[in-house]
């Protein structure tokens, strides 16, 4: 059954409990209601796609990382804004995870991009 609360919430996901307790504490000093979880598998299980809010992932997860998280959301058509946070993180894959947003394309770096951030 799908929620009535408008508020809005950050979902954690981290299989690290030190992180979630971490960033739960952060997040709700800074006003913001979190629910946390300790794998993809049980947000995917629990979570309320009514529900307004973003979703924090850790990348490097066992079982569903955090990338196979934001394919899974995908393929429900639930497209909820996601953070990700990774200790292990490569470029090609955060090329991947922003390509798999919609409207979203990675573009390729030129020369005269790389340049501009040297000015």
């Amino acid at each position: 059954m799908p929620s009535t609360t408008t508020e809005f919430i950050v979902f954690l996901i981290d299989d690290d409990p030190a992180i979630l307790k971490a960033l739960g504490r952060l997040l709700r000093a800074a006003g913001y209601q979190t629910k946390a979880y300790q794998s993809a598998e049980t947000f995917l299980n629990e979570h309320d796609a009514s529900i307004p809010g973003c979703a924090v992932l850790d990348h490097a997860m066992p079982g569903l990382s955090g990338l196979d998280l934001q394919e899974a959301l995908a393929r429900q058509g639930i497209h909820r804004p996601i953070i990700f946070l990774t200790g292990h993180g490569t470029i090609p894959e955060s090329v991947k995870a922003i390509s798999r947003v919609p409207g979203n394309s990675p573009m390729p770096m030129r020369r005269s991009s790389a340049s501009m951030c040297h000015s």
